[in-house]
């Protein structure tokens, strides 16, 4: 895999870029006869099709976001939906009636690979396209209207590292043929590598009911390996804890691919386990905690990850929208760009170029569930 590099954009070359005229910002009379700014966003979105159930979590992140902003900030806000019915094709011409219907930016999609097509139809259209829970290494490379607000898949590898002791001796075990397996596996390596571990193995696991995760912990057993990193899927984490249990005492560490109720189903094997995610909604922070009374109020149980970084990603939006007094779509996404130290339900985040620099929740399994066990710091 290529090594992740970050985009050189400035706000000079977004200015610059070729597009549509300036949308003209829309005035509202409000209740006492004052005049406020109407903010139009669109957003693309899973809402029937296979990841419909996605598709909800998202869009409810989008409107308790709506909430917030109108009940804070007094401006008005629209936000125009199109369902790409979890298919590819339909991605493209969503973008594109959201930028003809006088979006000042869009959100979505929920998946790295059709947030990939909607990035190409934002760079034709010239209107920003910000991904809140894309975290393909390499959406943002070369893309001047393309913004990430959650750290890619490089990026959590990195942080994982980051769980393990200093000069400690470690296994990882992957999906092969993966993409998001294998860039996580990049950062990681390279983390280890700054804190001074050593990868002793490196084992391959097909998902699902042909992996052998017993073959996995012999390995990682014969190397005296007594620390794994498995970026893999929550369904088959639990084989893997019991195998590696059969073998002896190991520290097992993983990746968003573990925030799943499919997680708890073994969840005496697995209690110590930690992961690096992207929310946590017990995390003791006043935005996070702000998330979770909001969602509670409507909507039954707790946020989830999806649901917390559409609601932190709209909210950076619409704040540039406002700070830009909904210019033109270029000074929107120059408003992004200047986004710094925002304190926000799913942590603290600054773009950089394109790119998230994002604290990022560490969960521990306590009694089968995962609860907030601290936080690995941007870098």
């Amino acid at each position: 895999m290529t090594v992740r590099r970050a985009l050189a954009l400035t706000l000079a070359l977004v200015a610059g870029c070729a597009g549509p005229p300036p949308v003209a910002p829309a005035r509202i009379e409000g209740p006492g006869g004052e005049r406020a700014t109407l903010l139009r966003i669109g957003v693309v979105l899973p809402l029937s099709g296979s990841e419909a159930e996605l598709g909800r979590e998202a869009s409810q992140g989008v409107e308790l976001a709506r909430e917030a902003f109108e009940e804070a900030s007094g401006a008005k806000v629209s936000i125009a939906v199109r369902d790409d019915a979890s298919l590819p094709g339909g991605v493209a011409r969503a973008v594109e009636e959201l930028a003809e219907g006088g979006a000042l930016a869009i959100l979505g999609e929920v998946s790295s690979s059709r947030t990939s097509l909607a990035a190409e139809a934002a760079e034709r259209a010239a209107i920003a396209l910000v991904a809140p829970t894309s975290t393909a290494a390499n959406l943002t490379r070369g893309r001047a209207w393309t913004v990430t607000t959650v750290p890619d898949d490089e990026q959590a590898g990195a942080a994982a590292a980051s769980l393990f002791a200093p000069r400690s001796k470690v296994g990882v075990t992957y999906y092969p043929s993966s993409a998001y397996s294998k860039d996580l596996v990049e950062g990681f390596a390279r983390g280890a590598e700054e804190r001074g571990a050593t990868v002793a193995q490196f084992v391959a696991l097909e998902p699902g009911p042909g992996g052998d995760a017993s073959t996995v912990a012999e390995r990682m057993a014969s190397e005296g390996v007594a620390a794994v990193f498995a970026p893999i899927f929550a369904p088959d984490v639990p084989a893997l804890a019991r195998a590696l249990a059969t073998r002896g005492s190991f520290v097992l560490v993983g990746a968003d691919g573990w925030d799943s109720a499919e997680l708890v189903s073994d969840g005496a094997k697995l209690d110590g386990a930690r992961y690096v995610g992207h929310f946590a909604p017990d995390a003791p922070w006043a935005a996070t905690r702000a998330l979770v009374d909001r969602h509670a109020k409507r909507l039954r149980g707790a946020p989830e990850a999806i649901e917390a970084c559409f609601y932190d990603a709209t909210l950076v939006v619409l704040e540039a929208a406002l700070r830009a007094r909904a210019a033109s779509r270029a000074a929107v996404r120059g408003e992004i760009a200047k986004t710094r130290e925002r304190a926000g339900a799913t942590g603290v985040l600054t773009l950089t170029a394109g790119r998230v620099q994002k604290d990022m929740p560490v969960l521990r399994i306590d009694h089968g569930r995962p609860v907030f066990d601290g936080v690995v710091k941007a870098r």
